[in-house]
């Protein structure tokens, strides 16, 4: 979401380019956010997805099929580039989870070592000869508690 809200703004100041560098106000409108819990689009974009159309593919036709059936129709009218960029950010559980998963897979990593260093098991100079830790992991496991 928040990735939308930049590029929109992003795009918005574009011409006030120079003008962000000064020290001036300058007025930018509010963020309107809308939720999608109409189950017509959501459920019609999810079998779209299911059957390998890309996202833009995929809202393009929902977008259509929504507007087709009087569903959301107007806000879709005059909202539709706007709702095909908003879905080009669209969340991605899997590499969230597997972003999760190497998240906690090296702070365990980090926290074994900082175990082993702490009760004279290992040496730095042993951790860092193995070549198994970054220098970010490094500067973790060496970081006091």
């Amino acid at each position: 979401m928040l990735n939308y809200v930049a590029e929109l703004f992003k795009i918005y100041l574009e011409p006030e380019k120079r003008k962000m560098y000064s020290s001036s106000l300058i007025q930018i409108p509010a963020p309107e956010f809308y939720v999608f819990y109409d189950g017509d689009f959501s459920n019609h974009y999810k079998l779209l997805r299911k059957q390998g159309l890309a996202i833009d593919e995929a809202v393009r036709d929902t977008i259509r099929y929504c507007i087709d059936n009087n569903v959301m129709k107007d806000y879709l009218l005059h909202n539709e580039s706007e709702v095909i960029n908003m879905f080009g950010f669209e969340w991605n559980e899997k590499e969230e989870r597997e972003a999760l998963l190497e998240a906690g897979e090296a702070r365990g990593r980090i926290n074994s070592a900082r175990r082993l260093l702490t009760k004279g098991i290992v040496t730095m100079q042993a951790l860092k000869a193995s070549g198994c830790y970054s220098n970010e992991e490094l500067a973790a496991i060496a970081k006091p508690l």
